[in-house]
Protein backbone atom coordinates (compact mmCIF):
# COMPACT_ATOMS: atom_id res chain seq x y z
CA UNK A 1 0.00 0.00 0.00
CA UNK A 2 0.98 3.63 -0.43
CA UNK A 3 1.49 5.30 2.94
CA UNK A 4 2.10 9.01 3.42
CA UNK A 5 3.55 10.14 6.75
CA UNK A 6 3.12 13.80 7.63
CA UNK A 7 5.88 14.87 10.02
CA UNK A 8 9.54 13.91 10.31
CA UNK A 9 10.00 13.84 14.07
CA UNK A 10 10.76 10.74 16.10
CA UNK A 11 7.27 9.26 15.67
CA UNK A 12 7.13 9.86 11.92
CA UNK A 13 10.61 8.50 11.25
CA UNK A 14 9.99 5.44 13.44
CA UNK A 15 6.76 4.77 11.56
CA UNK A 16 8.61 5.02 8.22
CA UNK A 17 11.36 2.72 9.52
CA UNK A 18 8.82 0.10 10.61
CA UNK A 19 6.57 0.27 7.54
CA UNK A 20 8.97 0.70 4.62
CA UNK A 21 9.76 -2.98 4.04
CA UNK A 22 6.19 -3.91 3.08
CA UNK A 23 4.70 -0.62 1.91
CA UNK A 24 5.46 2.28 -0.41
CA UNK A 25 6.25 4.98 2.16
CA UNK A 26 6.69 8.70 1.63
CA UNK A 27 7.46 11.01 4.55
CA UNK A 28 6.70 14.72 4.19
CA UNK A 29 8.31 17.16 6.62
CA UNK A 30 7.33 20.84 6.55
CA UNK A 31 10.59 22.16 7.91
CA UNK A 32 14.00 22.02 6.30
CA UNK A 33 15.25 19.60 8.93
CA UNK A 34 14.09 16.34 10.44
CA UNK A 35 13.59 15.81 14.16
CA UNK A 36 10.61 17.84 15.33
CA UNK A 37 11.20 18.59 19.02
CA UNK A 38 14.59 16.91 18.77
CA UNK A 39 17.03 19.70 17.97
CA UNK A 40 20.71 19.23 18.77
CA UNK A 41 23.25 21.96 18.11
CA UNK A 42 27.04 21.99 18.11
CA UNK A 43 28.52 24.92 20.02
CA UNK A 44 32.11 25.96 20.63
CA UNK A 45 33.22 25.74 24.25
CA UNK A 46 36.79 26.85 24.77
CA UNK A 47 38.82 24.89 22.19
CA UNK A 48 36.26 22.17 21.38
CA UNK A 49 32.77 21.77 19.98
CA UNK A 50 30.07 20.26 22.18
CA UNK A 51 26.65 18.91 21.23
CA UNK A 52 23.72 20.23 23.23
CA UNK A 53 20.01 19.41 22.94
CA UNK A 54 17.88 22.51 22.61
CA UNK A 55 14.68 20.43 22.67
CA UNK A 56 14.05 16.89 23.94
CA UNK A 57 17.03 15.65 25.93
CA UNK A 58 16.64 13.27 28.90
CA UNK A 59 15.27 9.74 28.76
CA UNK A 60 15.27 6.62 30.88
CA UNK A 61 16.12 3.23 29.42
CA UNK A 62 14.34 1.64 32.39
CA UNK A 63 10.94 3.27 31.92
CA UNK A 64 11.21 3.87 28.13
CA UNK A 65 11.72 0.25 26.98
CA UNK A 66 10.77 0.66 23.30
CA UNK A 67 12.84 3.81 22.97
CA UNK A 68 15.76 1.95 24.56
CA UNK A 69 15.26 -1.00 22.21
CA UNK A 70 15.24 1.32 19.19
CA UNK A 71 18.56 2.79 20.30
CA UNK A 72 19.93 -0.75 20.63
CA UNK A 73 18.75 -1.76 17.14
CA UNK A 74 20.43 1.30 15.67
CA UNK A 75 23.71 0.48 17.48
CA UNK A 76 23.55 3.57 19.66
CA UNK A 77 23.85 1.86 23.03
CA UNK A 78 27.56 2.61 23.20
CA UNK A 79 26.73 6.31 23.02
CA UNK A 80 24.50 6.38 26.10
CA UNK A 81 25.62 8.67 28.93
CA UNK A 82 24.35 7.96 32.44
CA UNK A 83 23.33 11.18 34.17
CA UNK A 84 22.55 11.65 37.85
CA UNK A 85 19.31 13.66 37.87
CA UNK A 86 20.13 15.97 40.75
CA UNK A 87 17.99 19.04 41.33
CA UNK A 88 18.27 22.43 42.98
CA UNK A 89 15.30 24.73 43.63
CA UNK A 90 15.79 28.39 44.46
CA UNK A 91 13.66 31.50 44.68
CA UNK A 92 14.55 34.87 43.17
CA UNK A 93 16.37 37.13 45.60
CA UNK A 94 17.27 34.36 48.07
CA UNK A 95 20.93 33.23 47.95
CA UNK A 96 20.39 29.90 49.71
CA UNK A 97 18.40 27.29 47.76
CA UNK A 98 15.22 25.77 49.16
CA UNK A 99 16.27 22.29 48.07
CA UNK A 100 19.47 20.60 46.90
CA UNK A 101 18.81 16.90 46.41
CA UNK A 102 21.30 14.32 47.72
CA UNK A 103 23.80 12.45 45.60
CA UNK A 104 27.11 10.72 46.27
CA UNK A 105 27.78 12.49 49.53
CA UNK A 106 27.49 16.06 48.23
CA UNK A 107 26.29 18.80 50.60
CA UNK A 108 22.52 18.55 50.22
CA UNK A 109 19.88 20.96 51.49
CA UNK A 110 16.85 18.91 52.49
CA UNK A 111 14.65 19.71 55.48
CA UNK A 112 10.96 20.50 55.02
CA UNK A 113 11.25 20.79 51.22
CA UNK A 114 12.57 17.24 50.92
CA UNK A 115 9.89 15.99 53.29
CA UNK A 116 7.29 17.69 51.06
CA UNK A 117 8.61 15.83 48.02
CA UNK A 118 8.47 12.56 49.94
CA UNK A 119 4.87 13.17 50.99
CA UNK A 120 3.91 13.97 47.40
CA UNK A 121 5.56 10.83 46.05
CA UNK A 122 3.90 8.65 48.67
CA UNK A 123 0.45 10.02 47.84
CA UNK A 124 1.12 9.80 44.08
CA UNK A 125 2.14 6.14 44.44
CA UNK A 126 -1.15 5.44 46.23
CA UNK A 127 -3.05 7.13 43.41
CA UNK A 128 -1.14 5.03 40.89
CA UNK A 129 -2.05 1.85 42.79
CA UNK A 130 -5.70 2.92 42.98
CA UNK A 131 -5.70 3.92 39.28
CA UNK A 132 -7.16 7.35 40.02
CA UNK A 133 -8.55 8.99 36.88
CA UNK A 134 -5.99 10.76 34.71
CA UNK A 135 -8.44 13.65 34.48
CA UNK A 136 -8.04 14.44 38.18
CA UNK A 137 -6.15 17.76 38.52
CA UNK A 138 -2.80 18.06 40.21
CA UNK A 139 -4.21 20.43 42.84
CA UNK A 140 -6.41 17.60 44.13
CA UNK A 141 -3.24 15.63 44.84
CA UNK A 142 -1.26 18.49 46.39
CA UNK A 143 -3.73 20.54 48.40
CA UNK A 144 -4.76 17.89 51.00
CA UNK A 145 -1.10 17.32 51.95
CA UNK A 146 -0.18 18.72 55.42
CA UNK A 147 2.48 21.01 53.95
CA UNK A 148 2.79 24.76 54.35
CA UNK A 149 1.49 26.74 51.34
CA UNK A 150 4.92 28.26 50.65
CA UNK A 151 6.46 24.84 50.02
CA UNK A 152 3.52 23.67 47.94
CA UNK A 153 4.11 26.62 45.64
CA UNK A 154 7.92 26.73 45.52
CA UNK A 155 8.54 22.98 45.44
CA UNK A 156 5.50 20.86 44.56
CA UNK A 157 3.93 23.19 42.00
CA UNK A 158 7.25 24.56 40.75
CA UNK A 159 8.59 21.27 39.43
CA UNK A 160 5.78 20.43 36.94
CA UNK A 161 5.29 24.13 36.12
CA UNK A 162 8.88 24.23 34.86
CA UNK A 163 8.46 20.90 33.08
CA UNK A 164 5.43 22.08 31.10
CA UNK A 165 6.41 25.75 30.80
CA UNK A 166 3.16 26.88 32.40
CA UNK A 167 2.21 29.18 35.27
CA UNK A 168 1.67 28.11 38.87
CA UNK A 169 -2.04 28.61 38.31
CA UNK A 170 -2.13 26.52 35.15
CA UNK A 171 -0.15 23.67 36.69
CA UNK A 172 -2.87 23.10 39.25
CA UNK A 173 -5.12 21.94 36.40
CA UNK A 174 -2.71 19.49 34.76
CA UNK A 175 -3.30 15.78 35.16
CA UNK A 176 -1.98 14.66 38.55
CA UNK A 177 -1.04 11.27 37.11
CA UNK A 178 0.89 12.90 34.25
CA UNK A 179 2.66 15.34 36.56
CA UNK A 180 3.90 12.58 38.87
CA UNK A 181 4.52 9.77 36.38
CA UNK A 182 8.29 10.28 36.60
CA UNK A 183 8.09 9.44 40.32
CA UNK A 184 5.56 6.60 40.12
CA UNK A 185 7.11 4.75 37.18
CA UNK A 186 10.79 5.07 38.06
CA UNK A 187 12.47 2.57 40.39
CA UNK A 188 13.61 4.15 43.63
CA UNK A 189 17.35 4.94 43.62
CA UNK A 190 19.61 3.75 46.46
CA UNK A 191 19.51 5.91 49.57
CA UNK A 192 21.50 9.09 49.15
CA UNK A 193 21.68 8.73 45.38
CA UNK A 194 19.90 10.62 42.61
CA UNK A 195 17.90 8.75 39.95
CA UNK A 196 19.95 7.86 36.88
CA UNK A 197 18.63 8.78 33.45
CA UNK A 198 20.39 8.89 30.11
CA UNK A 199 21.50 11.35 27.45
CA UNK A 200 22.85 10.48 24.01
CA UNK A 201 26.42 11.40 23.14
CA UNK A 202 26.20 13.80 20.22
CA UNK A 203 22.67 14.79 21.19
CA UNK A 204 19.33 13.15 20.50
CA UNK A 205 19.56 14.21 16.86
CA UNK A 206 22.00 11.30 16.55
CA UNK A 207 18.95 9.04 16.87
CA UNK A 208 17.10 11.02 14.20
CA UNK A 209 20.07 10.83 11.84
CA UNK A 210 20.49 7.10 12.47
CA UNK A 211 16.83 6.40 11.74
CA UNK A 212 16.97 8.39 8.50
CA UNK A 213 20.24 6.74 7.44
CA UNK A 214 18.83 3.27 8.11
CA UNK A 215 15.86 3.78 5.80
CA UNK A 216 16.36 1.76 2.65
CA UNK A 217 13.21 2.38 0.63
CA UNK A 218 11.11 5.16 2.12
CA UNK A 219 11.25 8.55 0.45
CA UNK A 220 11.94 11.55 2.68
CA UNK A 221 10.95 15.06 1.67
CA UNK A 222 11.93 18.05 3.78
CA UNK A 223 10.63 21.58 3.16
CA UNK A 224 7.45 19.83 2.03
CA UNK A 225 4.56 21.35 3.96
CA UNK A 226 1.24 19.64 3.23
CA UNK A 227 -1.31 22.38 2.51
CA UNK A 228 -4.29 20.38 1.25
CA UNK A 229 -5.61 16.88 1.76
CA UNK A 230 -8.60 15.25 0.10
CA UNK A 231 -10.12 11.77 0.07
CA UNK A 232 -11.02 10.62 -3.42
CA UNK A 233 -12.56 7.19 -3.80
CA UNK A 234 -10.29 4.94 -1.73
CA UNK A 235 -7.18 7.14 -1.78
CA UNK A 236 -5.91 10.37 -0.29
CA UNK A 237 -4.40 13.19 -2.30
CA UNK A 238 -1.91 15.38 -0.44
CA UNK A 239 -0.61 18.58 -2.01
CA UNK A 240 2.49 20.32 -0.69
CA UNK A 241 3.77 23.85 -1.09
CA UNK A 242 4.77 24.21 -4.72
CA UNK A 243 1.85 22.17 -6.01
CA UNK A 244 3.22 18.61 -6.02
CA UNK A 245 0.58 16.00 -5.15
CA UNK A 246 1.13 12.64 -3.45
CA UNK A 247 -1.43 9.83 -3.39
CA UNK A 248 -1.76 7.40 -0.51
CA UNK A 249 -4.01 4.60 0.71
CA UNK A 250 -3.17 5.43 4.33
CA UNK A 251 -2.02 8.66 5.97
CA UNK A 252 -0.12 8.86 9.26
CA UNK A 253 -0.44 12.23 10.99
CA UNK A 254 2.82 12.39 12.95
CA UNK A 255 2.44 16.07 13.83
CA UNK A 256 0.96 17.79 16.90
CA UNK A 257 -2.80 18.45 16.82
CA UNK A 258 -2.44 22.20 16.08
CA UNK A 259 -0.60 21.24 12.87
CA UNK A 260 -2.88 18.34 11.97
CA UNK A 261 -6.22 20.01 12.67
CA UNK A 262 -6.13 22.39 9.65
CA UNK A 263 -5.72 19.31 7.46
CA UNK A 264 -8.33 17.03 9.03
CA UNK A 265 -10.86 19.86 8.81
CA UNK A 266 -10.56 19.61 5.03
CA UNK A 267 -11.88 16.04 5.08
CA UNK A 268 -15.58 15.23 5.01
CA UNK A 269 -17.15 13.51 8.00
CA UNK A 270 -14.44 14.46 10.50
CA UNK A 271 -16.38 16.72 12.86
CA UNK A 272 -16.03 14.34 15.81
CA UNK A 273 -12.35 13.76 15.05
CA UNK A 274 -11.73 17.49 14.85
CA UNK A 275 -13.35 17.98 18.24
CA UNK A 276 -10.96 15.38 19.68
CA UNK A 277 -7.92 17.17 18.21
CA UNK A 278 -9.17 20.52 19.48
CA UNK A 279 -8.94 19.27 23.08
CA UNK A 280 -5.16 19.75 23.12
CA UNK A 281 -3.58 23.00 24.24
CA UNK A 282 0.02 24.02 23.59
CA UNK A 283 2.14 26.75 25.16
CA UNK A 284 5.12 28.57 23.59
CA UNK A 285 8.54 27.56 24.87
CA UNK A 286 11.88 29.20 24.08
CA UNK A 287 15.14 27.55 25.11
CA UNK A 288 18.70 28.78 24.80
CA UNK A 289 22.22 27.44 25.21
CA UNK A 290 24.64 29.80 26.94
CA UNK A 291 28.04 29.94 28.60
CA UNK A 292 27.40 32.31 31.49
CA UNK A 293 25.94 30.70 34.66
CA UNK A 294 23.48 33.55 35.08
CA UNK A 295 20.62 31.38 36.36
CA UNK A 296 22.68 29.11 38.59
CA UNK A 297 22.85 29.20 42.42
CA UNK A 298 25.42 31.58 43.92
CA UNK A 299 27.42 28.71 45.42
CA UNK A 300 28.83 26.24 42.89
CA UNK A 301 28.51 23.31 45.29
CA UNK A 302 24.75 23.81 45.04
CA UNK A 303 24.70 23.38 41.25
CA UNK A 304 22.71 20.39 39.99
CA UNK A 305 21.93 18.76 36.67
CA UNK A 306 18.55 20.54 36.83
CA UNK A 307 18.27 23.96 38.47
CA UNK A 308 14.91 25.65 39.04
CA UNK A 309 14.27 29.27 39.92
CA UNK A 310 10.84 30.30 41.19
CA UNK A 311 10.04 33.87 40.21
CA UNK A 312 6.51 35.16 40.67
CA UNK A 313 3.97 32.93 38.93
CA UNK A 314 6.56 30.90 36.99
CA UNK A 315 9.33 28.40 37.63
CA UNK A 316 12.05 28.08 35.01
CA UNK A 317 14.80 25.50 34.66
CA UNK A 318 18.44 25.43 33.59
CA UNK A 319 20.26 22.21 32.73
CA UNK A 320 23.96 22.14 33.61
CA UNK A 321 25.91 20.15 31.03
CA UNK A 322 29.06 19.39 33.02
CA UNK A 323 27.56 16.16 34.47
CA UNK A 324 26.67 15.21 30.88
CA UNK A 325 29.63 16.19 28.69
CA UNK A 326 32.13 17.82 31.03
CA UNK A 327 31.50 21.38 29.84
CA UNK A 328 30.19 24.35 31.79
CA UNK A 329 27.38 24.94 29.30
CA UNK A 330 23.78 25.61 30.21
CA UNK A 331 20.45 24.97 28.50
CA UNK A 332 17.78 27.23 29.95
CA UNK A 333 14.12 27.95 29.51
CA UNK A 334 13.91 31.59 28.42
CA UNK A 335 10.19 32.14 27.87
CA UNK A 336 9.45 33.68 31.26
CA UNK A 337 12.86 35.06 32.22
CA UNK A 338 13.21 38.71 33.22
CA UNK A 339 16.66 38.90 31.58
CA UNK A 340 18.64 36.91 28.98
CA UNK A 341 22.14 35.41 29.17
CA UNK A 342 25.00 37.61 27.99
CA UNK A 343 26.78 34.75 26.22
CA UNK A 344 23.90 33.14 24.37
CA UNK A 345 25.14 30.58 21.81
CA UNK A 346 21.93 29.19 20.34
CA UNK A 347 18.19 29.61 20.71
CA UNK A 348 15.12 27.65 19.57
CA UNK A 349 11.36 28.02 19.78
CA UNK A 350 8.99 25.12 20.44
CA UNK A 351 5.49 24.49 21.71
CA UNK A 352 4.77 22.36 24.77
CA UNK A 353 1.58 20.37 25.29
CA UNK A 354 -0.28 21.12 28.53
CA UNK A 355 -1.43 17.71 29.83
CA UNK A 356 -4.63 18.84 31.53
CA UNK A 357 -7.96 17.02 31.76
CA UNK A 358 -8.94 18.30 28.31
CA UNK A 359 -5.84 16.69 26.79
CA UNK A 360 -6.63 13.41 28.56
CA UNK A 361 -10.13 13.48 27.08
CA UNK A 362 -8.60 14.34 23.72
CA UNK A 363 -6.35 11.31 23.47
CA UNK A 364 -9.14 9.01 24.65
CA UNK A 365 -11.49 10.42 22.01
CA UNK A 366 -8.73 10.26 19.39
CA UNK A 367 -8.22 6.53 20.06
CA UNK A 368 -11.70 5.86 18.66
CA UNK A 369 -10.64 7.35 15.32
CA UNK A 370 -7.27 5.65 15.03
CA UNK A 371 -7.05 4.00 11.60
CA UNK A 372 -10.57 4.96 10.56
CA UNK A 373 -10.73 5.46 6.78
CA UNK A 374 -6.98 4.87 6.62
CA UNK A 375 -6.12 7.89 8.81
CA UNK A 376 -3.67 7.31 11.67
CA UNK A 377 -2.11 9.43 14.41
CA UNK A 378 1.36 9.11 15.93
CA UNK A 379 3.34 11.18 18.38
CA UNK A 380 3.67 12.35 21.95
CA UNK A 381 -0.03 13.22 22.31
CA UNK A 382 -1.72 9.88 21.60
CA UNK A 383 -1.12 8.32 25.02
CA UNK A 384 -1.21 9.27 28.68
CA UNK A 385 2.37 10.52 28.93
CA UNK A 386 4.12 13.09 26.72
CA UNK A 387 7.56 11.54 26.17
CA UNK A 388 9.85 9.92 23.63
CA UNK A 389 8.57 6.48 24.59
CA UNK A 390 5.05 7.50 23.54
CA UNK A 391 6.35 8.66 20.15
CA UNK A 392 8.03 5.30 19.48
CA UNK A 393 5.15 3.27 20.90
CA UNK A 394 2.56 5.11 18.80
CA UNK A 395 4.50 4.25 15.64
CA UNK A 396 4.81 0.62 16.75
CA UNK A 397 1.06 0.42 17.42
CA UNK A 398 0.35 1.52 13.85
CA UNK A 399 2.87 -1.01 12.49
CA UNK A 400 1.17 -3.79 14.49
CA UNK A 401 -1.85 -3.28 12.24
CA UNK A 402 -0.32 -2.26 8.91
CA UNK A 403 2.88 -4.35 8.98
CA UNK A 404 2.53 -6.96 11.74
CA UNK A 405 5.04 -9.48 10.36
CA UNK A 406 8.05 -7.31 9.61
CA UNK A 407 11.45 -8.13 11.09
CA UNK A 408 11.95 -4.65 12.46
CA UNK A 409 8.68 -4.61 14.36
CA UNK A 410 9.40 -8.07 15.75
CA UNK A 411 12.88 -6.94 16.81
CA UNK A 412 11.54 -3.77 18.41
CA UNK A 413 8.96 -5.65 20.46
CA UNK A 414 11.30 -8.48 21.51
CA UNK A 415 14.96 -9.00 22.28
CA UNK A 416 15.53 -10.85 19.01
CA UNK A 417 18.11 -9.21 16.74
CA UNK A 418 16.65 -8.20 13.36
CA UNK A 419 17.45 -10.44 10.39
CA UNK A 420 17.64 -9.11 6.84
CA UNK A 421 14.10 -8.42 5.69
CA UNK A 422 13.68 -10.34 2.45
CA UNK A 423 10.10 -9.10 1.99
CA UNK A 424 11.27 -5.58 1.14
CA UNK A 425 9.67 -4.02 -1.90
CA UNK A 426 11.68 -2.20 -4.56
CA UNK A 427 11.32 1.55 -4.19
CA UNK A 428 13.35 4.68 -4.82
CA UNK A 429 16.27 5.48 -2.49
CA UNK A 430 16.02 7.86 0.42
CA UNK A 431 16.39 11.52 -0.58
CA UNK A 432 16.06 14.86 1.15
CA UNK A 433 14.77 17.96 -0.56
CA UNK A 434 13.35 17.87 -4.05
CA UNK A 435 13.18 14.45 -5.73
Amino acid sequence: MRIAIIGGGLAGLTAAWLLESTHDVTLLEARERLGGHVASVSVRHRSAFRSVDLGAQDFSTEIFPLHARLLDLLDLNERLIDVAMTQTISTTGTPRPILVTPHAGRAAILGAAWEAVGALVQRAMAWEADDVSWETPYADLVEPLPIEPRLKRTVLYAQPAALYGCSMQQVQEVSARAATAIFTRSPAPPAGQAPTWQNLDGGLHTLIQSLAADLQHARLRVAARVVTIAKRSDAYALTIDGGETYHADHVVMAVPPPAGLPLTRQLAGTAELNRALAHYRYLPCTTGVHQDPCYMPATRSHWSTSNLIVNGDFATSSAWYRPINGADLFKSQLTHRTYLPERLLAIAHFTQMLPDASAVRGHRALAKHQGRDGLWFAGHYVSDLDCQETAVRSAADIARVLAPSTRRLHALLTDTPPEPDRTAVAQTPVTEGSP
